[in-house]
């Protein structure tokens, strides 16, 4: 039996083979900061992405044509797909490729122009965008430290991660495309989340979002059990 992995091994042999593995050691890390252990299908999906991101060239990007832009991740994504500014997009998208099809080459007139949004509302998911407020930073630190001091906000084993501008990237576009909660909206590897339950907070815009946040004192990062594999490409 290994207990730092929770599984049961038939033989001494296979235990001590098991205790060689980097599954085993990668969950001895965990342990030791009080995370709980990996699965083995789980620990293969982190290696896989691994490699992806050390060979970016090996691993086509995923691509949005309706919004014009390519993810690093499947995760990152998929969690693109699932926006409501993408749903938006593609419903415009959609509207202008029937508009271009059937409209007359001899009476060629120029669309409408686009609904002009709030300000706060145009900003492009990025490292130096704050969580919980309009104010932009100059870096990913600069920025971490603006929202650790102004905000409260903090990162869960900051001594282990690796990619901080890509961790608040990240959580940049699951606030500015889905309005998302950091603290309400739960994880899609939550082991609390039920089949039917609804992943978005339904929040209409950037500025309520935030406010909310801030009123409620929401401005953390959920970690309930699971919602730590959102995160493993970051870590």
């Amino acid at each position: 039996t290994c207990i730092t992995c929770g599984i049961r091994l038939p033989s001494l042999e296979t235990q001590q083979q098991h205790h060689k593995s980097d599954w085993h050691t990668y969950n001895l890390k965990r342990k030791m900061v009080w995370l709980p252990p990996v699965s083995a299908d789980a620990f293969a999906q982190l290696v896989n992405a691994s490699r992806e991101q050390a060979n970016p060239a090996e691993a086509p990007q995923p691509e949005c044509v309706p919004c014009g832009k390519k993810y690093l991740s499947s995760q990152a994504y998929e969690n693109h797909l699932n926006s409501k500014k993408h749903k938006q997009t593609v419903l415009a998208y959609e509207k202008k490729q029937e508009a271009a099809s059937s409209v007359d080459k001899d009476s060629i007139t120029p669309p409408p122009p686009p609904a002009v949004k709030e300000t706060i509302e145009q900003l492009e998911p990025s490292e130096t965008v704050c969580l919980f407020c309009p104010h932009q930073a100059t870096d990913a630190a600069t920025n971490y430290q603006h929202m650790r001091t102004t905000h409260g906000f903090f990162l869960p084993a900051l001594e282990r991660l690796i990619d901080l501008p890509g961790l608040l990237t990240y959580l940049a576009e699951k606030l500015v495309e889905n309005y998302d909660c950091l603290w309400c909206t739960p994880s899609v590897f939550s082991k609390h989340l039920h089949p039917d339950q609804e992943l978005h907070a339904g929040f209409g815009s950037l500025a309520s979002v935030r406010k909310h946040m801030n009123d409620k004192g929401h401005c953390k990062l959920a970690m309930e059990p699971g919602a730590e594999r959102e995160y493993a490409d970051f870590y």
